[in-house]
Order: structure tokens, then C-alpha cells, then sequence
């Protein structure tokens, strides 16, 4: 597998379920925001036992909560003169520089119902991460990745340090169900990913220098599915939320699927004091057409559609 960066990711995600994939090439040219409608979220404390093989495993998981979450400034207006996107290849969505470190983000959104029927073999992902800026920067990201194969719609959720190749969580994912996703480092300083079905009630966890596995939220262990031993994450001064196109190995550009519009809402961070900005919105931009807008920020979230 070849990569140019997080934004320029090129990877065979169609027939390798562990390998998600994501990525075009993406430009930093700017055009006039659209118009749009909205909806992301959740971190949660951890204090799990993994489990492996049905027996307790040899390294106890015990982790804290996140930071508490900083306020984020209710942004709700319309399309003003000199708002601007920025032209991607292969992200829509938010994309925040604060200009300092970020320890947490989170979102939740829908898992959208894909037209398999116009794409027979297509995918999308859709995530949160930080430290997706600049392009040759760690990106550690979680998310869920939705495909049309043979006309027949699947999903699988993952977890991803850049540049390494994401990593496929033995986690259930049916169009409709309601998932959260966060990316925050621990009151230990460990960092950790986590997704969240909150239609199944099952999550999908990673501990950085740790392990990552699946459990059922409230039972107080999850099941150990591999190492991340050799995790090691220096954090990032970015956050995102993305609903991204992704490629195959070589030239070959992977069908971008119609996923209608999705909602990002309860964004969060665990900076003091922020907001989004229509300045900090990105757009797909494929062979000179628009694939898929963001939406104006609208209080705790925006929506991103698919123009394609």
C-alpha cells in the first residue's frame, strides 16, 4: 500500500475488512460555503477488566474518564460574505486548529442507508480524530466505514493511528444505528479511542501501549480482540469530524456511495472554550464537481450531503 499523508491516503479497503481505508488526494484551495442543515459525540468513563478467551486477562484495564468537556460557543447564523471552504479530495466535514493541544473530541451520527442500487461497490467512513493537520502529522482516529459490495450494503467499525493501517473492531453495525465516537487521552495520560453503538448497546475500545477488544457497555469487561502494544501517540493540536472518501491501491478511485445527508451533533472537545467556524468547514472536490458539503455550524453540530 502506497500513502501521501492522512489526506492522501490510498489503501485496498473493498475486499480486507481489517483494512478500512480512506483517501484521496486533498487540496487546500477555498471556495464560498453553501447553505445547509445538521448533527455528533460521546466520551465516557472506563473502568473495565479485559477479557480474553473467557478468562480475565494477565494486564488488568482499569482506565479514568476523560477530562471534562470544555464549552463549546453556540454557533447559529446564515451564510455570510467571505465564508469559505476549504476544496478536499477526499474529506467533508470540520476540521478545528485552536492552536494548541487537543486531549479529547467526540460526535455521534446515524449510520446512514446507502443507494447500493446506483453504487454496487462503493464506501464512505465517517469519524472523529486528532491531529489530522498538517498533512504528514499522526492522525488517531475512530470511526465506522459503510460499503456497498455487490449491490449488498455492510459496515465495520475500526480504530486508526496514521499511518499505520486501521484496525477492523469486531463490532455490529446495522444502517440506522446511532453511533458515538471519541478520541481522548485519559486521566492517566494514556490515550484511548472508543466507539460507541448506542441502538446495540456494544462498544469497540483501544488502549494506546495497551490492547483494544468489544464489549457490552455497563459489564464491566470487554473482550480482548488484539494487542496496540506498539501504540505509541504523541497527541495532535487538530480535531475532526469527517465523512471521507476513501481509495483503492494504485490509480484506481473506489465509488463514492449516495448516503443522502448525515447529522454530526454533540460535538465536543476537551478544550476550555471553542467553536466552529464556517471558515473551518471542508468540501469533497472530485474531478471538478462537489461530492459532498458541510453545512453552516448550527449549535453543537452541522450536517454533511452528499452532492455527488
Amino acid at each position: 500500500m502506497s500513502t501521501s499523508g492522512p489526506h492522501g491516503r490510498v489503501r485496498n479497503l473493498m475486499d480486507t475488512a481489517d483494512t478500512c481505508g480512506f483517501l484521496g488526494g486533498r487540496g487546500r484551495m477555498t471556495r464560498s460555503l453553501k447553505a445547509g442543515v445538521v448533527s455528533l459525540a460521546a466520551g465516557g468513563a472506563l473502568t473495565l477488566a479485559a477479557v480474553c478467551g473467557g478468562g480475565t486477562a494477565a494486564v488488568s484495564l482499569s482506565k479514568a474518564a476523560p477530562a471534562s468537556y470544555g464549552t463549546m460557543t453556540r454557533v447559529s447564523r446564515g451564510l455570510e460574505q467571505g465564508d469559505m471552504l476549504t476544496e478536499s479530495g477526499n474529506w467533508a466535514g470540520y476540521v478545528i486548529q485552536p492552536g494548541q493541544d487537543v486531549g479529547d473530541v467526540s460526535g455521534e451520527w446515524t449510520v446512514p442507508a446507502l443507494d447500493c442500487q446506483q453504487t454496487p461497490n462503493a464506501l464512505d467512513a465517517m469519524w472523529a480524530g486528532i491531529g489530522g493537520v498538517p498533512s504528514d502529522a499522526e492522525l488517531l482516529q475512530t470511526g465506522v466505514s459503510d460499503s456497498c459490495k455487490g449491490g449488498v450494503q455492510q459496515h465495520w467499525a475500526w480504530w486508526e493511528l496514521w499511518p499505520a493501517s486501521p484496525v477492523n473492531l469486531g463490532l455490529r453495525v446495522f444502517p440506522g444505528d446511532e453511533m458515538a465516537a471519541s478520541v481522548y487521552r485519559d486521566q492517566a495520560g494514556q490515550w484511548v479511542t472508543r466507539i460507541d453503538n448506542l441502538t446495540t448497546g456494544w462498544s469497540g475500545w483501544m488502549f494506546a501501549g495497551g490492547t483494544y477488544g468489544v464489549g457490552r457497555d455497563g459489564s464491566g469487561t470487554f473482550t480482548r480482540e488484539g494487542s496496540a502494544s506498539y501504540i505509541s501517540y504523541a497527541g495532535g493540536r487538530t480535531a475532526e469530524w469527517v465523512v471521507e472518501k476513501p481509495s483503492v491501491a494504485g490509480p484506481e478511485v473506489v465509488s463514492f456511495p449516495d448516503f443522502g445527508t448525515v447529522q454530526f451533533s454533540d460535538l465536543r472537545t476537551g478544550l476550555q472554550s471553542w467553536s466552529l467556524s464556517p471558515d473551518e468547514g471542508e468540501e469533497i472536490i472530485y474531478d471538478h464537481r462537489a461530492l459532498a458539503v458541510p453545512g453552516l455550524p448550527d449549535g453543537d453540530g452541522f450536517t454533511v450531503s452528499y452532492t455527488g
